[in-house]
């Protein structure tokens, strides 16, 4: 299955295929490359039980970060383009600004990723649709309306709308064998000060969805597919650890120490993986992929996470057959994720799809009010909603229904349950 970008220019049709198009990303692969299958030779070596390796640096005694509300959870905001516009638009139609606000940075230009010397894009760069508001303008508007913002500095292995990749006719970039190589340091170094002299709070994530890209990380020179390499575990660090996943997890690792040998005290790390997440009915299911393997320690990472975009079961609009209720969205993943770590769970991106002409105001309101409490970890959420996500993915802006607005003030605004005033540790 393809899904075509609607909205031209190249910002777009990157991120229609890098980030929300990740939905649909097993179904797509099926199209381009042969089924996954995973002989005794190929995980020879592979261990089930492993132990995150040991913290090469901790978090300052007084860095400031985002606590999870003790009871309830925090409603948020996810959007790119255009998202200070769509923050205050949403905060206007509902009463009340988002708590959390997530949006996406490439961690280097599309235009730049195959070059010899590629520069990283800092915190300086205008963010994904912008034309001139950079992340540290974005933090700080949000943050004087009480509001945090998360973002995911998006380190991108591949160009998952290319044909040429899924039929391995191409490789992914070398940005992560050479961010572990070392290659960027002193850049990274250069964003960590910018993030350091912002001073307010603000939320980071690699990688946006870490599962699919490490389909791509593994063998020796960390650009090949899992199902193309002779073994998953042995071409790279620990000879028990998958490889892909391994190399997600030092990633963090290295930029996080980065970030503290700066003295950063102000970042709340998180990451997530992508929805239907270690769904054993999926055909791509590995169980080489779970958590435990891309984990790098409660020292590392604040809050952990999945998507979760899903359709009403009893009232299905015309919308991609790959898409799952809730619970087949979302409590594989969350199981799995808690199996790990009792860090506080976060739904950085989270929507209901439809057609338009039907109100998702009563599953919205299911979801809200009945399901997700009943998954105590869970205690953030990030609605999408803007005009790319609309033309692309079947995902309506709130609004389109009257209801949907009148559920979203009853079940969200004015229930004690959602959380709008953050609170720091």
């Amino acid at each position: 299955m393809m899904l075509t970008p609607t909205i031209s220019g190249i910002f777009y049709h990157k991120k229609c295929f890098q980030s929300l198009f990740l939905l649909v990303f097993f179904s797509i692969s099926s199209c381009y490359a042969e089924e996954l299958e995973l002989d005794a030779e190929t995980v020879n070596g592979c261990k089930s039980n492993v132990v995150a390796p040991p913290a090469t640096s901790r978090a300052a005694a007084d860095a400031k970060k985002l606590r999870p509300p003790a009871q309830g959870m925090y409603p948020g905001l996810y959007n790119i383009g255009s998202t200070l516009s769509v923050y205050n638009a949403f905060s206007a139609m509902t009463g009340k600004p988002p708590a959390i606000v997530y949006t996406f940075h490439d961690f280097i230009a599309a235009q730049d990723l195959t070059s010899a010397s590629p520069k990283i894009r800092n915190f300086r760069e205008p963010l994904e649709g912008e034309t001139t508001l950079h992340p540290l303008d974005l933090a700080r508007k949000l943050n004087e309306k009480g509001s945090i913002l998360a973002l995911s500095w998006a380190i991108e292995c591949c160009d998952f709308s290319s044909i040429s990749l899924w039929y391995n006719l191409s490789k992914p970039n070398n940005i992560v064998p050479r961010i572990l190589h070392g290659d960027f340091d002193d850049q990274i170094r250069t964003a960590a000060k910018q993030i350091k002299e912002l001073g307010i709070p603000i939320m980071l994530a690699l990688f946006g969805e870490i599962h699919p890209q490490a389909w791509f990380l593994f063998g020796q020179d960390g650009r090949t597919q899992i199902n193309n390499t002779k073994n998953i575990c042995n071409q790279y660090g620990d000879p028990g650890w998958p490889d892909g996943p391994e190399r997600v997890r030092d990633t963090y690792m290295h930029i996080i120490d980065l970030f503290r040998q700066v003295g950063v005290k102000n970042v709340t790390w998180f990451m997530y993986t992508s929805t239907r997440y270690m769904d054993p009915t999926d055909e791509h299911y590995t169980p080489w992929m779970h958590p435990k393997y891309f984990y790098p320690g409660d020292d590392y990472i604040d809050w952990i996470g999945q998507s979760a975009y899903f359709i009403d079961p009893e009232n299905r609009p015309d919308v991609d057959k790959e898409v799952k209720d809730i619970a087949i969205a979302l409590k594989s993943g969350y199981d799995a994720w808690s199996s790990v770590t009792n860090r506080p769970m976060l739904i950085p991106e989270f929507a209901a799809l439809g057609d338009g002409r039907t109100s998702r105001a009563k599953i919205l309101a299911e979801v809200l009010t009945d399901y997700l409490p009943r998954l105590p970890q869970i205690k953030a959420f990030n609605l999408a909603n803007g005009l790319l996500f609309e033309a692309n993915f079947q995902i309506p802006m709130l609004g389109k229904h009257a209801d949907e607005v009148t559920m979203w003030k009853k079940s969200v605004v004015n229930n004690p349950d959602f959380i709008y005033k953050i609170s720091y540790q």
